[in-house]
């Protein structure tokens, strides 16, 4: 399975059997970052962005990764099933930008329902990660809370997307920064960042509410932790500042926020 998975690669348009959307799912999560990473992952972005898979291999990786629970599967352990989370994380990203684009095969091929669920697993997803690793000697990239951003990405960025929904991603956001067990250093704080800047792009975030939140940030600097807590933060705020800024984007009313924005009682 896995030479002729390699094979299909370096063809210019090749079709998948069951067996082998099946295969690709089965090792989502897969420990050697050479088949996780270079195979399954390129495999199923490649096949679902150029509209490889028929339209029944797209609703069984939307099903059956959610009724298998994949995002949040062994939620409590870190180390190898990490890996089964946040690649399902890139996947369902995938899978719901497809979903959106109207030259796509796969065009509303997610239902508002669907859409719901997703939404609710990836909130408790992002609330109950524990595993920060970026980077690990063992398997390659993790990247749990990049990939977790992604796929938050995919969602404010979706048609289906309601305001309303900042009311529990800025807290989310916000619970990830407070609880960082050490700072994060494979620029996952700019891949969060994203889903601010991005959700602005797409006009599915007004300046208001983004000024609201960063007024609303409160990090104190008691400990040597504490410090790494609001300097990851704080890098996330630059980029959203100058991503917007780049973009002709950014509000005096975002900027003044922003640039005003400090450590707790300072």
């Amino acid at each position: 399975m896995k030479k002729t998975l390699e094979e299909k690669l370096q063809s210019k348009k090749p079709s998948y059997s069951d067996s082998e959307v099946v295969w690709l799912l089965d090792n989502i999560g897969h420990p050697d970052a050479a088949i996780r990473d270079e195979l399954v992952y390129i495999s199923l972005g490649r096949g679902l962005f150029e509209g490889l898979f028929r339209g029944e291999q797209f609703r069984f990786l939307l099903e059956e990764s959610l009724r298998r629970d994949f995002l949040l599967y062994k939620i409590d352990e870190i180390g190898l099933p990490t890996l089964t989370r946040s690649f399902t994380a890139l996947l369902w990203g995938h899978l719901l930008e497809v979903s959106s684009l109207p030259d796509s095969p796969y065009f509303q091929q997610i239902s508002k329902q669907e859409y719901q669920t997703i939404c609710q697993k990836t909130y408790e997803y992002l609330e109950k990660e524990q595993d920060f690793t970026g980077y690990s000697e063992d398997y390659g990239w993790v990247h749990a809370f990049a990939h977790g951003a992604d796929l938050l990405v995919a969602l404010v960025c979706h048609p289906y997307f309601k305001k309303e929904a900042w009311e529990k991603i800025f807290p989310i956001l916000t619970a990830i920064f407070k609880r960082l067990p050490k700072r994060f250093v494979d620029d996952e704080e700019w891949r969060l960042a994203r889903v601010v800047h991005e959700a602005m792009k797409c006009g599915h975030l007004q300046d208001d509410s983004l000024v609201a939140w960063v007024k609303s940030l409160d990090f104190p600097l008691a400990t040597n932790l504490d410090f790494y807590r609001f300097s990851a933060m704080r890098s996330c705020l630059l980029d959203i500042y100058l991503q917007l800024d780049k973009e002709d984007l950014l509000a005096e009313s975002v900027k003044a926020a922003i640039q005003a924005w400090g450590p707790a009682g300072q």
